[in-house]
């Protein structure tokens, strides 16, 4: 062969191989690009998850506080309708006691008045 041959075969095959390593580039650069579309979509759809869950969880912290403020309502209106009920039978239990104890005395009032009547109109008499 002839060097002019062998310096085109030579030249071509550098040529073959700069295609082949523009394609090669070209091919890299593209999975490259793909790949970065890719991760840029997850990472999209991951902020989207992110803020769905953020929603939810503030959604479920409202429900909760909205139940504990509920519950905390009626747990109260429990404890206030039992105080009530226990004062109102204890002022029931003094009104009963009280009354009991004015009958006592003027019961003993009466005796003594009417012991003392009698000690009087005796010494009227006596006297």
């Amino acid at each position: 062969m002839s060097h002019y041959k062998v310096y085109l075969v030579k030249e071509r095959r550098a040529e073959i191989y700069a295609e082949m390593r523009d394609d090669l580039m070209e091919k890299m650069i593209r999975q490259l690009y793909e790949i970065e579309e890719k991760a840029n979509q997850i990472v999209a759809k991951a902020n989207e998850h992110k803020k769905k869950l953020h929603e939810e969880f503030e959604q479920n912290i409202e429900k909760m506080e909205t139940a504990i403020a509920s519950d905390s309502a009626q747990k109260l209106h429990s404890l206030q309708e039992r105080t009530n009920n226990e004062l109102t039978k204890e002022k029931a239990e003094m009104i009963v006691s009280f009354e009991n104890r004015i009958k006592n005395l003027n019961a003993i009032n009466k005796n003594e008045h009417d012991a003392l009547v009698r000690q009087v109109f005796e010494n009227i008499i006596h006297s």
